[in-house]
């Protein structure tokens, strides 16, 4: 899910049904049934002992927060944040495994042609020290700190596996 609003900050909502004992959501939380049961080794494959594990990660006053799937109330794990960019590798036709382009979620015709997920961070520093620091940004611009704060930029690309070779 993303902003509209190319100035706001995006939103991403990761979910999986992995076997939960061994993977855990974005602030350590395994997953459990509705009804707080949890995962019985003995029946994987039974509907009613799927778990979803989800990762909700959203910004709010520069904090990027996660909500995940045993809490309700997102929590701060990272602060300095300026921007949160989401952006969506799309091949060039439906059966193409190669990224030819990455757009916005409201760009995105074929949600199906998604091949990976690009992740920015910019963060800022607290400090001032850094007077006409360059650095690059999210839309890979060069630019230069006008208040003097260190900003350092994060990108990570995740292929989504469950799209390859399935189409």
């Amino acid at each position: 899910e993303e902003s509209s609003d190319s100035s706001a900050n995006d939103r991403l909502k990761v979910g999986y049904a992995p076997n939960p004992d061994y993977f855990k959501d974005c602030l350590g939380q395994g997953a459990t049934s509705a009804t707080g049961d949890a995962y019985d080794r003995e029946r994987p494959a039974v509907s009613d002992n799927v778990r979803l594990i989800t990762s909700e990660f959203s910004v709010v006053n520069s904090v990027l927060k996660c909500k995940g799937s045993g809490n309700a109330i997102p929590q701060p794990i990272v602060d300095g944040v300026e921007r949160f960019d989401i952006m969506y590798g799309v091949g060039a036709s439906a059966g193409s495994e190669q990224v030819v382009r990455y757009v916005t979620a409201d760009d995105v015709a074929n949600f199906k042609q998604v091949r990976t997920v690009r992740v920015c961070l910019q963060l800022a520093g607290s400090s001032r020290s850094n007077p006409g620091g360059g650095y690059t940004d999210c839309d890979g611009a060069s630019q230069t700190s006008s208040d003097g704060r260190l900003r350092r930029v994060y990108t990570a690309v995740f292929a989504l596996r469950n799209n390859l070779g399935a189409l």
